[in-house]
């Protein structure tokens, strides 16, 4: 049952994070989120940036709001930046932006983090549902203007949970 559990954590953080892409028909997601998405003309977006572009629109957009390119501890480029009045690291792929913290919390933190970006969210796209909801890993989506906002609270230690520490990220997907 734990294995079961650590596969299902690792696709699920594989997915959110994009590494790779997720096999489901539109009327298939459709069907799985319980949405009640407020009006609204505009498309899925994250700072005034529309998701719906190449990486290498989104990056310059990025940069263009402040976000400074680094190299993350293995080497790959990501950008630094400001979003919620806190510092954050940006990965960018062609039609996605995930943002994390850069500040790694207890899980009390965490969870405050996590229930004020999701409230911040939830006002802008409407509401959805949890995709995961144990207490130390919590995946929340709404589906929006044919993309999906994801936010997300899991362990540092994303492989054994072991960590005293918490990330908490969001992310933009077309």
């Amino acid at each position: 049952m734990k294995r079961k559990r650590i596969i299902i954590s690792l696709l699920t953080v594989a997915a959110f994070w994009g590494i790779f892409p997720l096999y489901v028909s539109s009327r298939t997601m459709a069907e799985e989120f319980v949405t009640q998405v407020k009006p609204a003309s505009k498309q899925l977006e994250f700072m005034g940036i529309p998701v719906h572009q190449s990486k290498n629109q989104l990056v310059a957009q990025l940069k263009a709001k402040g976000f400074t390119e680094k190299k993350d501890a293995k080497g790959k480029p990501m950008l630094c930046g400001t979003y919620d009045g806190r510092q954050v690291k940006a990965k960018v792929f062609t039609y996605t932006i995930m943002i994390e913290d850069l500040k790694h919390y207890s899980l009390a933190e965490a969870k405050t983090r996590f229930e004020a970006l999701l409230a911040k969210i939830q006002s802008k796209y409407g509401t959805g549902r949890f995709t995961s909801k144990s207490p130390d890993f919590k995946v929340y989506e709404i589906k929006y203007q044919g993309g999906v906002v994801s936010v997300m609270l899991t362990n540092e230690d994303e492989m054994y949970g072991k960590s005293s520490l918490y990330v908490v990220g969001i992310g933009f997907h077309k």
